[in-house]
């Protein structure tokens, strides 16, 4: 980027702030660009993460709904109403969040958050998509609106960012993969003990993963 350009106003939007991809991608451009959070949840952990400015979090907008226990089944036209209210208000917040700041990109890092899409349409500002999750595989849950629909309101995205082979074929989507960043080099101890039969798992030891 050229040195006298203004520098872009980027909102993250994400379901909480304690994702090692989101930290790694921020601590990545924070010095390009002017990088402002949003998060529909209430998981802010991170030291890291603490020290930026979060413009809002703790509503629950996820777009999403479990179905894969009995209290879920019991519980969900009012988890539905909850979460179409909460949707609703959030799509406001981000629409008066994108004017005030002057937004020029609305980045959502899950695929289970639609607000920053339509707030970006509202609002004639450039989204990207970043999908990170099948949803159902993952969480045991469904979008609201239907994997039909979620895969066209993507797919009308300016950019968007699938980061495996199977993500981008699950969501039909065009676009080319970028893998999660990893921390630096020089913070991995290098190995020379001989191994066969061996696996090595990316990722972290939680539930959600599925390591074992």
């Amino acid at each position: 980027m050229d040195n006298r350009a203004r520098k872009l106003n980027v909102l993250y939007i994400n379901n909480d702030l304690a994702g090692y991809a989101l930290i790694n991608m921020y601590s990545s451009i924070h010095e390009f660009f002017n990088c402002k959070f949003v998060i529909a949840g209430s998981n802010i952990k991170n030291h890291l993460m603490k020290k930026t400015q979060v413009l809002r979090y703790g509503l629950p907008a996820i777009a999403v709904i479990g179905v894969s226990k009995f209290r879920h089944i019991i519980t969900f036209l009012p988890r539905l109403l909850q979460l179409i209210f909460c949707n609703i208000f959030l799509t406001f917040a981000l629409c008066k969040i994108i004017r005030k700041h002057k937004i020029d990109i609305v980045h959502t890092n899950t695929s289970v958050i639609i607000c920053g899409f339509i707030a970006a349409k509202i609002c004639r500002v450039k989204h990207v998509w970043h999908l990170r999750e099948f949803i159902y595989q993952d969480q045991g849950c469904y979008p609201i609106i239907g994997f039909t629909f979620l895969r066209y309101l993507i797919n009308k995205s300016d950019a968007v960012i699938p980061i495996t082979d199977s993500i981008k074929e699950f969501y039909n989507t065009n676009f080319v993969n970028i893998f999660d960043a990893v921390f630096s080099d020089k913070n991995i101890l290098p190995s020379n003990d001989l191994k066969d039969n061996y696996i090595l798992f990316c990722g972290s030891l939680s539930k959600g993963k599925q390591p074992e």
